[in-house]
């Protein structure tokens, strides 16, 4: 018969591994029961329900994103008690596995130019039963033209006044170079039920019922990357191309300039500022995108709030190298 002190231990052993496993597999047993569906509303098919992707529930309670966590949030910290910036929100998604980890993930901005990507979904979904759309001329007419200046802070357009484009060239302009005139150019032949047709699917509410009171937030804005990632909203062909375009965004002060050149990264990103030209209150800055490390793609999502847009550019970088240093790290 044992002795009392090993008797002890061994029930102490056999106590901790029941206590470990219960605990893992309860943690387990309530991601799994969090998982969710995300599937196309009203399609008007009748034997199919289209499914876009799943929800995982937050994987902040798992020891491997304890670090990654743990030094961003550090980061924010240290530029908020600095002064220079208000509020910084933070996701990070394993394209792989699913699982995600977030921080300040639900605070709402001005989303700005990041609903770019939206209208460029809904051209490119009108495409897969009309590919002709790409060829379409719009004219870039003086009404246009007008609503680039009622809005203050607007960066403008390269576009001519009088000038026809094409629907292609457009798309380009606005995603690549973030120029607003091709943007209002797009918006004013838009297919809208198409349009609205994607906010819906993806439960979110629609831009055109809050006007310039609209906010996203991170958690709300990764769908619109997942569903081109995973090609499940356009078909494989319009994803592919609307991915390689977000790839040539030219904003490289973000995210992209915490990862090697050699990383490809597809990605948009979106600027505000608040307040009039002589006073300004804040400025917005947001990138989001996806960041192809070999074998180990993820989503990166930063949106900010500060005074100094310098600032707001070197908070996003110091993230995205902290981000980078785990994925390249991890196993």
């Amino acid at each position: 018969m044992p002795s009392k002190p090993y008797l002890i231990a061994g029930i102490f052993i056999v106590g901790f591994c029941v206590g470990f496993w219960s605990s893992l597999f309860n943690l387990d047993r309530d991601i799994v029961k969090g998982i969710s569906p995300f599937r196309e509303k009203d399609n008007n098919y009748e034997f199919i329900n289209p499914l876009l992707f799943y929800e995982i529930p937050n994987g902040v309670n798992l020891k491997e994103f304890d670090s990654l966590v743990r030094n961003v949030r550090g980061t924010i910290d240290n530029f908020v008690r600095a002064g220079n910036e208000r509020k910084t929100s933070f996701y990070f998604r394993d394209l792989n596995r699913g699982q995600w980890v977030g921080i300040n993930e639900n605070e709402r901005y001005t989303p700005s130019s990041l609903l770019k990507v939206v209208v460029m979904i809904a051209y490119f979904k009108e495409a897969e039963s009309r590919p002709s759309i790409f060829s379409n001329k719009i004219l870039f007419s003086e009404e246009i033209a007008g609503l680039i200046g009622s809005i203050p802070h607007d960066k403008g357009t390269e576009l001519d006044i009088g000038q026809k484009y094409s629907v292609s060239d457009l798309i380009k302009k606005m995603i690549i170079q973030s120029d607003n005139g091709a943007t209002y150019a797009l918006l004013s032949e838009v297919n809208d039920k198409l349009l609205d047709q994607i906010y819906s699917d993806l439960e979110l509410e629609n831009p055109g019922d809050a006007g310039r009171t609209y906010t996203i937030s991170p958690q709300d804005f990764v769908p619109f990357l997942r569903i081109l990632y995973n090609a499940t909203y356009l078909n494989r062909e319009m994803s592919d191309r609307a991915l390689a375009l977000l790839s040539q965004t030219n904003f490289q002060d973000g995210i992209a300039a915490g990862i090697p050149r050699s990383i490809k990264i597809a990605h948009k990103y979106g600027e505000t500022v608040s307040g009039s030209e002589e006073n300004v209150d804040f400025i917005e800055l947001h990138d989001c995108g996806i960041v192809y490390y070999p074998d180990k793609p993820y989503l990166l999502c930063i949106m900010s709030r500060g005074e100094k847009l310098e600032v707001l550019s070197s908070v996003m970088k110091d993230i995205s190298e902290t981000v980078y240093s785990h994925v390249s790290s991890s196993k």
